[in-house]
């Protein structure tokens, strides 16, 4: 396994409806410094939907290196994945009247 900056172990898994949520933890070396977790409907497993991504020190703090090893270890734990999905909704991109969030963005992994 390649040496990520940050490294992620799954915590718990939980069945809702249609989708298995699976709850990571996210470390640097031997800390823990955020969670994430993962979506992943059980008839469509192409595609894995990030429902939550939380780092201690806040958004923007881990940098877009990081989020790609997250994604690449995302891929490991899911070779069937095509697609990761989500919605920003912290950052520049929130809508600056206060009310909506960012559409829901795929990217190919």
């Amino acid at each position: 396994m390649p040496d990520f900056a940050f490294r992620l172990s799954r915590r718990t898994q939980n069945s809702v409806g249609n989708h298995d949520v699976h709850y990571y933890d996210i470390h640097k070396g031997e800390d823990k410094v955020g969670n994430v977790d993962i979506s992943v409907h059980k008839k469509n497993p192409s595609r894995l939907n990030i429902e939550n991504i939380e780092v201690n020190d806040g958004p923007n703090s881990i940098g877009p290196s990081a989020v790609r090893g997250i994604t690449k270890q995302l891929k490991e734990h899911y070779p069937e994945a095509k697609y990761v999905t989500g919605k920003r909704v912290s950052g520049a991109r929130e809508d600056a009247s206060g009310g909506d969030i960012a559409p829901r963005v795929i990217q190919k992994i």
